[in-house]
């Protein structure tokens, strides 16, 4: 949690992050904290979240309230392990940025209308 901390007040223009069901420490509402100072001056905030996410209830509780403090939240199946990296070489960003990209373009918004197929999302 710490490193978390630290990582996210190092962001400078984006925090982008993808969050798993899977969690290191109970998830109550104690869990659940205001944005840092880092992301409230003006780094752009995006997140992607497992769907399975929501069915925890603190945190399906916690995407919309997310959301509308700012971020960019959208839910994706199958978002991968826990872990955490500070990138700064151009080339390493550039890449997990375009990784991002890619996921982000699977998911839908939090808020927008769910298809029922995947046909019906453009996919």
């Amino acid at each position: 949690m710490r490193l978390s901390g630290v990582l996210v007040n190092a962001a400078r223009h984006d925090w982008l992050t993808l969050e798993n069901h899977l969690a290191d420490r109970l998830i109550d509402h104690t869990a659940i904290v205001a944005p840092p100072p880092a992301l409230r001056n003006g780094v752009r905030r995006r997140t992607i979240y497992e769907s399975r996410c929501a069915e925890h209830s603190v945190v399906a509780e916690n995407i919309p309230s997310a959301a509308a403090s700012g971020e960019e939240a959208r839910p994706l199946a199958g978002v991968g392990t826990t872990g955490a990296v500070l990138a700064r070489s151009p080339v390493i960003v550039a890449a997990l940025c375009e990784y991002f990209e890619l996921l982000r373009e699977r998911a839908m918004p939090i808020g927008a209308a769910q298809a029922d197929s995947p046909n019906e999302r453009g996919c």
